[in-house]
């Protein structure tokens, strides 16, 4: 039975609380209040909806006062333990036994939240009071291991040794200093924000987090971490009147209320623009290359104005990023940059708008202002394309009305709109929340002039203006580590031998704090749900396989509220080959022209009737035979009304693409290029374990060459040899058009209301397929054999931390079921202990799949030998694995817990066609979960030689520190700069 209201008669608010405003926005579909506890002075947001993923978070105003990270390491170091939970990592603890839907805590520049939310009524209640007495009443004040474990400590083992730097978040912020993007952004916050706690890092300067002692880290705590300071809130289906009284009774009604300085200061405004010119850290090998970075950013005071915020993030896509936008255009064919993206930054007090060109000459700085500046006045004089505004308009709100998040809750994202204007103005708390109106009257002002002044006001005449170019430097990584080198040897030869020692001594006493298990009666201090308090049947693949027009159609039936998900598969096996290129073949399809249209019109086409029109290859193994397809992929979302649109606009795209314009297919093969660099210098774990994999099996290879390291490869030589292979690529593109995208290699899928099937069975016919293959054959020279090798190879980066992958083979046959459970255990007990926890790395986990083989890989991690030696030992401790019943029904809970995500329309729609081409069954799902219910320890100890053998694998593939991985090399067959 719901316990949400429509009313304030509905509840009754305790008398501790002062209620200062209510209302229902539609919007959100919730009834909202806002409250204030009268003792402590805390802020109370309330969302009352039939939401049953409900969400609680606790948020802290934390402004930064310089650089050391203090804001971040409190946010590690608040969840290792605290009174009521005294267990040494109860987030972990947490993680381990929970059914929750979200479980993390993030630093802002200028406020740190700590969200939850689960679907189990039982579980948000305990993950919230775990929460609670975290922020409030941590272990930090008891022992100093939290502070040297989670931010930095120094390190030596013996007297001969070097002194070294270790820490979580100290290595964490080495790898995001690694990142040319990451860099960018400091400078310009420091140049943007000088006068203000913007100037600074909140997640810490590397280099100046060992400045932090923990006296001033405590203080810190101290001051903020109080309910005066709190911005607590409450989304879903939940009773209010309960969950206040617990709030009041547990934390609050022990706090008065104070004032905690904790104000955001604005920026004093510029009286003119500034200049800025800045270096970052690239590879040896990359001396010589144009590696420059151009930015313009201008600080925009308007964060209080949402429909100004609107129009800045419609002008942001309109004139930077859309495919044929003006100022990218202008740069690019003016050589300043082959990849423009711009950025509009709403999070603040003040905002900003920044727009950043890569991959440029040096010394163009005055050039790029120049172009800026020009480009911008002439769209001022020649007019916006008011279509290509409503479009784009179109586009924002349709993502604001669908509000699906993925596997994040909806009440998550509300609770960070609300805190855009909350932490800074109360009178505007709801205010993030609305948007109706908003859209309702920016479409009323398309032809007044005011998107025009807003160019003008904020990126013409703003003088509050930064432009910065941002050069490579070779060798600046090594020296940044001579120079800590020398810093930590100097620090040594400081010290007398009887300090040495005592360093000694606390560097064992961390490991020793580290290695000590929780005693028991702390970790049953932690909540724990029962397994009967678990479904025990699956959440069924419920579609219908079915012929629609011809089409064999998996259809998924659900309440969309009028919105249509459609995806268009097509069969390409017989192009396993030609992965790679065929990976590239669909980044440019629905970015070009077409024989109807320009492809700047055609993605405002896209924008005026869908939700988002993509293209991706997809490479699937099937469970019960173990073959191997490929697959292209077209997705498209619209409104039920405008089915006809989006399938013209699809058939458009497929059948009507030209092909012969060479030049914008090098600007997006550049873009391409760059932009999958960024994201394996940021995520590149997945693509060491990606490629590790590859090694293995013809599906995890196609997956590398589509999407990871391989199609990387495939970038970097056709970028290279543009000139001489343009010709054929286009040869092929043609060739896969006329030979793929027939009717007969079709397979759709479709989730949608029982209103919409109708409409979509009147537009989506066999007949306007192709009904035979091209005559047309693909070349031979993007031709990769599909050979299955062991390569072993090693990237190297300016970064100073390394991204560790091995992949390895069970060798007999492993239940899936037993697999999620196992791995739930190793990520949060063996593993993290190991290389988080001792080892200092950001993190780490393991993978198993339903084909017998697996992968371990960490993010972020100091280390290589050390972390592949704790891999090898993976086994050992699954043989002598033994937990007592509770930490058994924790894992078993924890793993129940990652399949168990609640799914949106289109979540629901995509798991059944995955299901379909993999042939997943519903029987087949249930007996993975009957598996996992059921998982003994001796069922683990049994598993235990075939992850061993996983964990032992010989397919290595490391990401990192040049110097770290020549120093390793024997390890590699093949190092590999990463240019």
């Amino acid at each position: 039975m719901s316990r949400s209201i429509t009313s304030i008669d509905q509840v009754k608010i305790p008398d501790e609380y002062k209620l200062e405003r209510y209302e229902y926005i539609n919007e959100v579909r919730s009834f909202c209040m806002l409250l204030k506890h009268v003792k402590s002075g805390a802020r109370v947001m309330l969302l009352s909806n039939k939401d049953d993923n409900k969400v609680f978070s606790i948020g802290f105003r934390t402004p930064a006062k310089d650089d050391t990270g203090t804001q971040h390491i409190i946010e590690h170091t608040v969840l290792c333990g605290s009174d009521a939970f005294p267990a040494k990592d109860p987030f972990v603890e947490l993680v381990k036994g929970s059914l929750n839907t979200f479980l993390n805590a993030i630093t802002y520049p200028d406020r740190t939240i700590y969200p939850v939310a689960s679907c189990n009524e039982q579980d948000f209640k305990n993950l919230t009071h775990v929460y609670m007495d975290a922020v409030f009443h941590p272990n930090i004040y008891k022992y100093e291991e939290i502070f040297r474990q989670e931010g930095w400590h120094y390190e030596i083992d013996k007297p001969e040794d070097p002194v070294t730097l270790n820490g979580v978040v100290y290595n964490e912020m080495k790898g995001a200093y690694s990142s040319a993007e990451d860099m960018l952004e400091n400078y310009l916050m420091k140049q943007l924000f000088p006068d203000t706690e913007y100037s600074h890092d909140s997640g810490g300067d590397p280099q100046v987090i060992p400045a932090l002692d923990r006296e001033k880290y405590l203080d810190y705590h101290r001051n903020y971490y109080h309910p005066s300071n709190s911005y607590i809130y409450l989304y879903g289906d939940f009773d209010i009147e309960e969950r206040l009284n617990w709030m009041n009774d547990a934390y609050l009604k022990d706090y008065d209320a104070i004032e905690p300085h904790s104000e955001i200061h604005s920026q004093k405004p510029f009286e003119a623009p500034k200049d800025d010119h800045e270096t970052y850290a690239v590879a040896l090998t990359d001396k010589g290359l144009d590696r420059t970075y151009y930015l313009h950013a201008d600080l925009l005071d308007i964060t209080h104005d949402r429909e100004k915020c609107l129009a800045v993030s419609t002008l942001a896509y309109v004139l930077f990023n859309a495919p044929g936008a003006v100022l990218k255009k202008a740069f690019i064919d003016n050589g300043l940059g082959d990849d423009v993206d711009c950025d509009f930054t709403d999070i603040m007090k003040q905002g900003y708008i920044a727009v950043t060109t890569r991959n440029a000459a040096a010394g163009r700085l005055d050039d790029f202002k120049r172009i800026y500046r020009e480009t911008l006045e002439k769209v001022l004089k020649e007019g916006l394309d008011k279509t290509m505004l409503e479009a784009t308009l179109n586009s924002l709100e349709f993502k604001d009305r669908e509000a699906d998040f993925g596997m994040y809750p909806k009440g998550l994202y509300y609770y960070l709109d609300a805190m855009k204007l909350w932490i800074y103005d109360e009178s505007m708390a709801f205010d993030g929340l609305r948007y109706e109106d908003m859209y309702r009257t920016i479409r009323e002002k398309l032809d007044t002039g005011y998107f025009e002044d807003i160019i003008r006001t904020y990126l013409l005449d703003n003088p509050h203006s930064v432009d910065i170019e941002m050069d490579p430097e070779p060798g600046l990584s090594q020296k940044i580590d001579a120079e800590t080198a020398k810093n930590l040897a100097d620090f040594k030869a400081s010290l007398t031998a009887g300090e040495i020692d005592e360093l000694i001594k606390k560097t064992k006493s961390l490991k020793a704090y580290q290695s000590e298990p929780t005693p028991d009666e702390d970790l049953k201090k932690i909540p724990l749900l029962r397994i009967s308090d678990i479904r025990k049947d699956i959440k069924k693949l419920d579609f219908e396989e079915t012929v629609i027009n011809g089409i064999k159609t998996v259809l998924t039936k659900d309440d969309t509220n009028g919105i249509s998900y459609i995806k268009l598969s097509f069969d390409a096996d017989k192009y396993k080959e030609y992965a790679a290129e065929l990976s590239f073949f669909m980044t440019i399809i629905g970015s070009i022209d077409t024989e109807d249209h320009s492809y700047n019109d055609f993605d405002t086409l896209i924008n005026m009737y869908t939700g988002g029109l993509t293209t991706q290859p997809a490479a699937f193994k099937t469970v019960d035979q173990g073959d191997t397809h490929l697959r292209l992929e077209i997705n498209v979302k619209c409104l039920d009304s405008n089915i006809e649109k989006a399938v013209g606009l699809i058939i458009e795209m497929l059948y009507r693409s030209v092909y012969t314009d060479t030049d914008r297919i090098d600007e997006i093969l550049k873009e391409s290029l760059s932009r999958l660099k960024a994201q394996i210098m940021s995520a590149g774990h997945s693509f060491a374990s990606g490629r590790a994999e590859s090694y293995m099996d013809e599906t995890s290879f196609l997956n590398d060459q589509l999407m990871g390291i391989g199609q990387y490869e495939f970038l970097s030589d056709l970028d290279k040899n543009f000139d001489s292979k343009k010709e054929a690529f286009i040869a092929d593109c043609q060739a896969f058009a006329d030979d793929i995208f027939t009717a007969g290699n079709l397979i759709a899928a479709v989730g949608i209301d029982e209103e919409g099937i109708d409409r979509y069975a009147d537009n989506v016919r066999a007949d306007i397929f192709k009904q035979a293959s091209g005559t047309l054959e693909a070349g031979t020279v993007f031709k990769v054999p599909v050979e299955i090798v062991r390569k072993n190879e090693a990237f190297t980066t300016p970064s100073k931390v390394q991204y560790v992958a091995v992949a390895g083979e069970a060798g007999t046959e492993m239940s899936m079921g037993i697999n999620r459970v196992i791995m739930h255990l190793l990520n949060y007990t063996y593993l993290w202990n190991n290389i988080r926890v001792l080892g200092g790395a950001y993190g780490v986990g393991c993978r198993f799949y339903r084909d017998n083989t697996g992968v371990f890989r960490s993010f972020r991690d100091p280390h290589i030998k050390e972390t592949i030696d704790i891999y090898r030992k993976t086994g050992e401790y699954l043989k002598s694995y033994a937990p007592d019943e509770r930490e058994m029904t924790k894992m078993i809970i924890g793993a129940v817990g990652t399949v168990d995500t609640p799914l949106t329309p289109s979540m629901k729609a995509s798991r059944n066609i995955s299901a379909y081409f993999a042939h997943l069954t519903n029987d087949y799902l249930q007996e993975e979960r009957d598996a996992m219910l059921s998982c003994s320890p001796a069922d683990i100890n049994k598993a235990g030689e075939a992850v061993g053998n996983i964990g032992a694998g010989k397919n290595i593939c490391v990401i990192g520190s040049e110097e770290l991985i020549n120093k390793e090399k024997n390890i590699f067959m093949k190092i590999v700069p990463l240019t």
